[in-house]
């Protein structure tokens, strides 16, 4: 007669060190995971929880909250695995159109055997609280996902973003994330960047990170007068902002002397003053923020051209950095540092810099980062001379927090896409259901302007007009 194992402690009576101590065990099956994926054998899955859990500006609409979770759906590619099963959960159900359109992208598969490989999960909560937070509120639906995982040994997570709910999740799921530690989130915020770049060697504009308040905005203008006295305009961005939304300028122009005793005050009432790149931004409410999370301030960098190039690579469960792909950010907004969209890859005048310069830097041994790691770059020159000493590219953010905005199915061990395979020089980096303002260029690669699109319209007819819009653009070549 056997005698039955008492069960462990549930998730909710672990504290956090002993959450983490699961996740770890856990994560040690990441490696075994992977080879897997890449042989191609039976019984793989991919659970898609794509949970953006980052911190924001004032409320987001629950509509925007689920168009961010379909920014995932590039990873419907991964498909063409034969073998491989998907779970794809979201707060509320993706129009079937979007899916279908995702699907007819996959080259070498039949669209309806695709389809019968992948699981649609949706939580009916279309508040704009983070999917993982929703999830870990329902058991029921969290025992649903577990039993559509073939093999626990053979399947992964894979989330939008890491924070301890992501954490959470796996444990709950009984799975590994590919995805960075949660620990490491202070490495992807502005002033963790800023910290790495230095300890790297990675030229970074000038600039004060770690701050708390608007009085140590006020200190560190000072500062950056003291250091770069021709500085006309200043940045201040919060630790946690994405797409720009976090970013706010500070007008230095016509101040009084640097060091003299009405400095402060001055830089006091501009600080008070600055331009959010979020319209419709309450003082009060940034303020606050910055209290919470905390922020930088760095000198704006200018110029006749300014380009902002963005390098892609994984670092593998085994340790190893792999370049992935380059693209470069289309900015728009206010005041150009919102994310539009990004037309890859990046110009091939300046390419090879940045991938040398973003591999070069490297990673210490022994850092738990397993995941898609974004570098985003900045070079402004009069002229933009690349191929002579006109522009230096310089760290702008390390992204270690999400995939990035380029294909993600590039990031997969399972995905045979490799750097320089993409045919397409355009991508939509806005989501389905909100503003799609994009360029579109020519599919054949010769970099021809198509035209600028704005489009604004209701939810309903948003999915149906990306479609259209992308099947007449032969946009679809992008992802073959």
């Amino acid at each position: 007669m056997t005698t039955a194992t008492a069960p462990g402690p549930t998730l909710a009576g672990l504290g956090d060190e002993e959450r983490y101590e699961r996740f770890d065990r856990l994560q040690e099956r990441m490696r075994g995971v992977w080879e897997i994926m890449e042989r191609n054998e039976e019984d793989q899955s991919v659970v898609v929880i794509p949970s953006v859990s980052v911190d924001h500006i004032g409320e987001r609409s629950g509509s925007l909250q689920q168009a961010y979770e379909e920014r995932f759906l590039v990873l419907l590619l991964l498909l063409r695995q034969p073998r491989l099963r998907m779970i794809y959960v979201t707060s509320m159900p993706i129009a079937p159109k979007i899916v279908e359109y995702y699907l007819a992208l996959l080259t070498e598969v039949i669209p309806s055997h695709a389809r019968a490989r992948l699981s649609l999960i949706s939580v009916g909560d279309a508040s704009p609280r983070p999917l993982s937070e929703k999830l870990l509120e329902r058991p029921r639906l969290l025992s649903q996902i577990r039993s559509l995982v073939p093999d626990p040994l053979r399947s992964h997570l894979v989330p939008y973003n890491t924070t301890p709910l992501e954490r959470d999740l796996a444990i709950e799921l009984g799975i590994p994330m590919f995805a960075a530690d949660p620990r490491c989130f202070p490495l992807g915020t502005k002033s963790g960047c800023r910290k790495l770049f230095a300890d790297l060697g990675v030229r970074h504009p000038l600039g004060f990170e770690n701050l708390r308040s608007m009085d140590d905005v006020a200190g560190a203008l000072m500062r950056l007068r003291a250091a770069r006295p021709d500085v006309t305009q200043a940045l201040v961005k919060l630790n946690e902002g994405v797409s720009g939304e976090g970013n706010a300028v500070v007008d230095l122009r016509d101040l009084p002397v640097a060091g003299s005793a009405g400095e402060r005050e001055e830089i006091t009432r501009r600080a008070r003053e600055m331009a959010f790149e979020l319209p419709g931004t309450a003082f009060g409410c940034y303020a606050a923020k910055l209290a919470e999370r905390g922020g930088v301030v760095e000198e704006r960098i200018s110029g006749a051209e300014l380009r902002s190039p963005s390098v892609q690579l994984r670092i593998t469960p085994f340790g190893e950095a792999e370049l992935l792909s380059t693209h470069d950010q289309v900015l728009g907004g206010p005041s150009g540092q919102s994310y539009l969209g990004c037309s890859f890859p990046a110009d091939v005048t300046y390419a090879t810099q940045v991938r040398s310069g973003c591999v070069g830097a490297g990673f210490d041994e022994g850092e738990p980062l397993v995941a898609e790691v974004s570098d985003d770059l900045q070079a402004a020159a009069e002229g933009f001379d690349v191929g002579g000493q006109g522009a230096q590219f310089g760290g702008a953010r390390l992204g270690v927090l999400d995939g990035g905005h380029t294909a993600l199915a590039d990031a997969h061990p399972s995905s045979d896409l490799r750097l320089g395979d993409a045919e397409a020089t355009a991508h939509l980096g806005e989501p389905e259901g909100t503003l799609l303002s994009a360029q579109l260029l020519h599919p054949g690669g010769d970099g021809g302007l198509l035209g600028r699109i704005g489009i604004e319209l209701s939810e309903e007819l948003i999915p149906g007009v990306v479609v259209e819009l992308t099947a007449a653009h032969r946009m679809s070549s992008c992802f073959r």
